[in-house]
C-alpha cells in the first residue's frame, strides 16, 4: 500500500475539521437572540446557545439579557428565575388562586445580567380574560443559563430551584426497559405525532389543586384527570413493538417530563391524594429514573420512604382502624363504613393518607373513577415494565387488579366517557397483564 501524500492527508484532515464544524454548528452557534414557543429572548452581543434533547434553548452565560417578548404588560406574560414551589407567581395578576407577586417579574428588570446557572421561565398570557377552571396562559417556554456548555444531547435540567446539574443524556437511554408489544385497537398509529403532544414543558409549581392554574393551556391540560390521561397514554405507547428510531422523541419528552418532576420531588414536593388532581406524575419521574439509571431520581419512587404521590396516598389494605373510624360525608355523598370481612380487602379514598374518615367502601364513592380511570394506564405500564418493586405500594397494584375486574364490566361498571378505562388501556390490559 502507498503511503499517503502529505497534501492528500492535509486535505482529508481539512475535510474531516470542516465536517466537524458543521456538525459542531448544529448543536452550538452564537446568536444574539434565540425563540421557543412564541418567546424571543435577545441577548445585547452573541452568544454562544444550543439546544438540549428535547428541543429547549440552552445559552452560555454570564448573559445579559436585553428584551423578552412577547413583553409584559399590564402584569401579564411574566418571566420567573428559578421558581420556587408552592409560592407565590409573577406570570399573571389573573391567575386564579394565586398572589401575583409582581417584584419576581423579572422581565421588568431588563436588561437583566444572569450570572449563574439558572432557568428563565417566560409566559405568554391568553388574551382573554379566563373564568371559573380556565388557564390564564397560554404558554411557558424556558431559557436556560448554564456556565460550561453542556455534551450535545443533554437533558435540561429540572426548572424548579437552583440546582441546574444535568441529570443525563439521550445516548444514555436505555431502550432495553420498554417493551415490544404488538399494537391493540386503539394504540396510536404514529409516535413521532403523539411526541408532539409532549414538546412543552410540563409546569409543576403549585402541587396542590390550585395548580391547575398554572398549567399553560398549549403546555398540558389543566387538571389532573386529563393530564394523567394523557402521559398514561404516552407511557403505554412507548411499550409497542415501533423501531426505537420512532420512539424516540417521545421517550425524550417524557422522561424529560420525569426529569422536571424529580426537580420538584427533590425539593420536598408532595402531589398529595386530592380527588382527580395529582395523578399522573409519578410514573413518568419512574420511567426517567429507569432510561438514564439515576438511582437519585428512583429513589423517590420508593412510596415506603417517600409517600409523596396521589397514587399510594389513595390506595390501602383496609385494616382495623378503617372498620373503626366512622366515615365522614363528602358534599353530601355517602359513604359506607368497612365491615370486618373487608379486612386485607385493597382500597381507594379519596384522601386517605391525611383523611381517612373520607374514605368509602361502596364502589360509587366521590371521585373513584375520576381518579381510577388514568391512574390504571400507570399502573398498567409499571406492569409491563417490571417495576413493581422499585414502586414499592403493593397496595395499588392490588387495587388495581380489582378496580379492572369491576371497570371493565359494561353491567356494573360506573365510571364513563373520561371516567372510563380508555379503549388503548382496556386492550392492552386484556391482551398482556
Amino acid at each position: 500500500m502507498q503511503p499517503v501524500k502529505r497534501p492528500v492527508l492535509k486535505s482529508l484532515l481539512s475535510c474531516l475539521l470542516f465536517v466537524a464544524s458543521i456538525q459542531a454548528s448544529l448543536f452550538a452557534e452564537m446568536a444574539s437572540s434565540v425563540k421557543r414557543f412564541g418567546v424571543t429572548w435577545t441577548f445585547d452581543k452573541a452568544y454562544e446557545v444550543g439546544t438540549f434533547a428535547n428541543g429547549d434553548w440552552w445559552v452560555l452565560g454570564p448573559v445579559t439579557i436585553t428584551e423578552i417578548s412577547p413583553a409584559s404588560v399590564d402584569d401579564k406574560n411574566g418571566n420567573m428565575i428559578n421558581p420556587p414551589l408552592n409560592k407565590n407567581l409573577s406570570f399573571d395578576r389573573r391567575m386564579q388562586r394565586n398572589s401575583f407577586d409582581a417584584e419576581a417579574n423579572v422581565a421588568t428588570q431588563l436588561p437583566l445580567t444572569v450570572d449563574k446557572p439558572a432557568s428563565i421561565l417566560s409566559a405568554i398570557s391568553l388574551e382573554a380574560d379566563t373564568t371559573k377552571d380556565n388557564p390564564q396562559l397560554d404558554t411557558i417556554a424556558i431559557l436556560t443559563v448554564l456556565m460550561e456548555k453542556p455534551a450535545e444531547g443533554s437533558f435540561r435540567p429540572p426548572y424548579q430551584g437552583d440546582d441546574k446539574t444535568i441529570l443525563g443524556n439521550k445516548a444514555d437511554l436505555n431502550y432495553e426497559i420498554l417493551r415490544k408489544l404488538e399494537p391493540v385497537e386503539g394504540a396510536p398509529e404514529d409516535l413521532v405525532a403523539l411526541a408532539e403532544k409532549f414538546d412543552r414543558p410540563y409546569i409543576e409549581l403549585k402541587l396542590g389543586w390550585t395548580g391547575r392554574y398554572t398549567h399553560p393551556k398549549s403546555n398540558q391540560p389543566a387538571y389532573g384527570r386529563e393530564l394523567a390521561h394523557r402521559l398514561g397514554y404516552g407511557l403505554l405507547a412507548l411499550q409497542l413493538d415501533v423501531p426505537d428510531e420512532q420512539k424516540e422523541a417521545l421517550f425524550i419528552n417524557l422522561v424529560q417530563i420525569g426529569i422536571d418532576i424529580y426537580g420538584a420531588a427533590r425539593l420536598g414536593g408532595k402531589w398529595n391524594a386530592d380527588g382527580g388532581h395529582n395523578q399522573g406524575r409519578k410514573m413518568p419521574m419512574l420511567l426517567a429514573g429507569l432510561a438514564l439509571n439515576n438511582q437519585e431520581i428512583l429513589k423517590y419512587a420508593n412510596a415506603e420512604e417517600f409517600m409523596i404521590f396521589q397514587e399510594d396516598q389513595q390506595t390501602f389494605y383496609v385494616e382495623q382502624k378503617h372498620i373503626d373510624t366512622p366515615r365522614r360525608e363528602i358534599r353530601g355523598r355517602p359513604l359506607h363504613a368497612y365491615t370486618p370481612d373487608m379486612l386485607g380487602k385493597p382500597e381507594w379514598g379519596i384522601r386517605n393518607y391525611h383523611e381517612p374518615d373520607r374514605s368509602g367502601s361502596n364502589w360509587g364513592a366521590y371521585y373513584r373513577t375520576v381518579s381510577g380511570a388514568p391512574t390504571i394506564t400507570h399502573v398498567l405500564v409499571a406492569h409491563l415494565m417490571g417495576v413493581e418493586e422499585i414502586w414499592n405500594h403493593p397496595p395499588l397494584f392490588d387495587y388495581y387488579d380489582r378496580y379492572f375486574e369491576v371497570e371493565s364490566e359494561p353491567e356494573v361498571r360506573k365510571g364513563k366517557g373520561t371516567n372510563g378505562i380508555q379503549t388503548f388501556t382496556l386492550n392492552m390490559w386484556n391482551a398482556y397483564r
